[in-house]
């Protein structure tokens, strides 16, 4: 009868807890953690932007690139073949400066649609360590979607990251 009772009681407790992800070994958490509550991928985040400017929400993506002066920023694949560019929220974490390309990462934090200047799409290219020819060649301010992360989930971590500080010159607009 004991047995049939801690079973019963068991099944109670598998049934009735959350089932939403939360870091895993295999996992590394900048920021403000969160739990990963079915994020939104590329072409859901699209379709629920469209006649908005902004919306709170988890992302999921592949990591294109991330800032190789100071982790304040990390490019993500999205499904147009362009990349959101997720900022870290008033550089208060930062990223791994590299081996983060084509990892998995859920960022949570507010998508939104922002006007780039030309200087400021200038100073993210020299971020990314585009060559003088391709920094010379942005000469059009450009609409983008764009993320300000408050936590971000990195797949297999990455060098550097957690202790990493705000580079000099690295600030957004």
């Amino acid at each position: 009868m004991k047995n049939l009772i801690a079973l019963f009681l068991t099944v109670i407790v598998f049934t009735n807890c959350n089932h939403d992800k939360h870091v895993t070994a295999s996992e590394t958490s900048y920021g403000a953690s969160f739990v990963k509550a079915s994020p939104l991928n590329g072409n859901q985040l699209l379709e629920q932007m469209q006649g908005k400017e902004r919306l709170q929400c988890q992302f999921e993506g592949t990591i294109n690139m991330t800032c190789k002066k100071a982790g304040c920023w990390m490019e993500v694949a999205m499904p147009n073949g362009e990349a959101m560019t997720v900022f870290m929220k008033d550089h208060a974490f930062a990223v791994p400066l590299e081996n983060c390309e084509g990892k998995s990462t859920v960022v949570s934090g507010e998508a939104f649609y922002k006007e780039l200047s030309v200087a400021y799409l200038k100073h993210l290219a020299e971020d990314a360590g585009k060559t003088a020819a391709e920094i010379a060649s942005i000469t059009e301010p450009k609409k983008v979607l764009a993320f300000t992360a408050t936590g971000v989930i990195i797949s297999e971590g990455g060098a550097g990251g957690k202790g990493t500080k705000k580079g000099k010159d690295c600030a957004h607009e």
